[in-house]
């Protein structure tokens, strides 16, 4: 009898038989279930996939650089073993002292992988990047993001399926991954228990009291925010307000309030932008409630522009 979280990945993959996947191990509960799910339905699917694995260098920390260590020998001796693909930015663990040093900011961290992946994903023809995150880091990611200022646009977050990155847990609970992988083996983040990191604090914490306080809140508040997304997908599309990557200033104008701000939210996902606020938002609708035709003025890293037509900003990284 086949397990629920193998159903639920079964039937998102089913439509990708025979594609080729690279999967993001860090050896946590997590990844560790991502890689039992892939090895289960390799046959059956025909997947072909291979692991990648960050290790985040030599610290002072002896437990946290102990995980470090243990978790990248174990998935390297066990990768050789089943004969699975396997890519991570050090051969040996002597290598560790002549990794870059890392700022120990959740935002550091994040850039320094997917550095590693694209590496990773230039080696090889791969169709998909996968990533083990689940409803749990979907909800708490989505709390972040209300904690910032964010709009409706900014709760969708991640999604299961976009364009070449799966997220085949997204629906998932962390609990049914820890009962899936029950008998299998995974390496905790000594990091995950320390509340320096606002997600820690949230998830250890906040939740936790959050729910003896009023038991049920954590599931009802989910809900409101799915709702709240509902209507986001219900409201009147703004695609009449672009025009080659560009936003129509004739039609921006003429928007009410909000759905200036649900343009400006639209634009920076199109342009890839990620790490922006409500504050950044209103600040945008800010600078072009003017008459003035030509402007120029830099937010968000990047030098933005406007003339009569459009309202633009130069491509990703143009500050950097």
């Amino acid at each position: 009898m086949s397990l629920p979280v193998e159903v639920s990945v079964h039937r998102l993959l089913s439509p990708h038989r025979g594609k080729n996947f690279l999967l993001a191990v860090s050896g946590g509960l997590d990844s560790m279930a991502l890689l039992k799910v892939y090895e289960s339905l390799a046959v059956k699917l025909n997947l072909h996939f291979s692991v990648v694995h960050v290790h985040h260098g030599s610290c002072e920390d002896k437990d946290q650089l102990e995980f470090r260590n243990k978790a990248f020998l174990f998935l390297q001796k066990y990768c050789l073993q089943k004969g699975i693909g396997f890519y991570s930015n050090i051969e040996k663990i002597k290598e560790i002292e002549k990794l870059p040093l890392v700022k120990n900011s959740e935002a550091e961290l994040r850039k320094y992988r997917q550095s590693v992946f694209r590496k990773a994903w230039q080696k090889q023809k791969f169709d998909f990047l996968v990533f083990a995150h689940h409803a749990d880091d979907l909800f708490e990611t989505r709390l972040l993001r209300m904690l910032r200022g964010t709009g409706p646009q900014g709760l969708r977050a991640m999604s299961i399926e976009n364009d070449n990155v799966l997220r085949p847990f997204l629906a998932t609970s962390k609990q049914q991954l820890a009962d899936y992988l029950a008998d299998g083996v995974y390496f905790v983040d000594p990091s995950n228990s320390s509340s320096r990191y606002l997600r820690n604090w949230l998830r250890n914490k906040w939740l936790p009291q959050l729910e003896k306080a009023r038991p049920g809140a954590s599931r009802c508040l989910q809900q409101s925010i799915d709702l709240v997304l509902e209507a986001v997908e219900s409201a009147p599309s703004l695609d009449f307000c672009f025009e080659q990557g560009k936003l129509l200033r004739s039609e921006y104008v003429g928007l009410p309030l909000s759905d200036k701000r649900r343009a400006w939210a639209q634009y920076l996902k199109l342009m890839g932008t990620h790490n922006y606020g409500l504050s950044h938002i209103n600040e945008l609708v800010k600078r072009l409630d003017v008459e003035q035709k030509d402007l120029t003025f830099r937010l968000l890293k990047k030098r933005w522009l406007a003339n009569a037509r459009h309202i633009w900003c130069e491509p990703k990284n143009t500050l950097e």
